[in-house]
């Protein structure tokens, strides 16, 4: 097993946050009177932090910044208290394929655009200590595709480059592999279908955790 290290993606990656993501986005679009969104939408708009996220979500002509951020305040408050782990639900499969990991010695890491201290929440609450480190943005700038939150997740493990593989689902966690310069496994059970991660170019995709479990051992021989 050449990989030392994987590093997954959060949201629709290891979770299926998507419940939870679009009630607080719609909590906080019908308090400020604006339309909800489905959760199609949502599904599509997710990937590039929650900031990207209502500013897609918002209608035409009320996409400035003062406005995107009291939507995105009030979102952070609403789901960090009630939103974490209502509807949230580990993807089948996902606890054995990282058993399975761990038990080849392989450290397993995530690296969100999520709110680092949501992360640090809800990575526990369904992972215990299986995860090596969770992070996730501590500000705007940081959110992938910027390789600073895979900086944090790998901190201290003083691997190679050819030693470690990104697992992700959408073009975001594609271009953040790039960036690294590190191996990419894209998944077509999170929230992008396995037709549009054809589109992007990647070149493996897993449809299941089982088989992202042989996909990442046939990529690490």
């Amino acid at each position: 097993m050449k990989y030392k290290a994987v590093i997954f993606d959060l949201d629709g990656t290891v979770l299926n946050t998507l419940g939870d993501l679009t009630e607080g986005v719609n909590k906080a679009l019908s308090h400020y009177s604006y339309p909800p969104r489905t959760q199609e939408e949502i599904r599509r708009f997710i990937g590039d932090g929650v900031h990207m996220l209502i500013t897609r979500c918002l209608p035409e002509g009320v996409k400035d910044e003062e406005t995107v951020t009291r939507l995105e305040q009030y979102f952070d408050e609403y789901y960090s208290k009630e939103g974490l782990v209502k509807h949230t639900v580990p993807y089948e499969g996902i606890e054995s394929l990282l058993d399975a990991l761990k038990t080849e010695g392989v450290t397993v890491c995530v690296a969100s655009n999520k709110a680092d201290s949501a992360v640090k929440t809800i990575i526990p609450h369904f992972f215990g200590d299986r995860f090596y480190r969770q992070e996730g943005t501590r500000n705007f700038k940081e959110r992938k595709p910027a390789t600073v939150i895979v900086d944090r997740a790998t901190e201290g493990l003083n691997f190679l480059k050819e030693e470690l593989l990104f697992v992700g689902d959408t073009e975001v966690d594609m271009k953040t592999a790039a960036a690294y310069g590190i191996d990419f496994l894209a998944v077509s059970w999170g929230f992008r279908d396995f037709d549009r991660l054809v589109e992007l170019g990647c070149e493996h995709i897993a449809k299941t955790p089982s088989e992202a479990k042989e996909i990442i051992f046939k990529m690490g021989v």
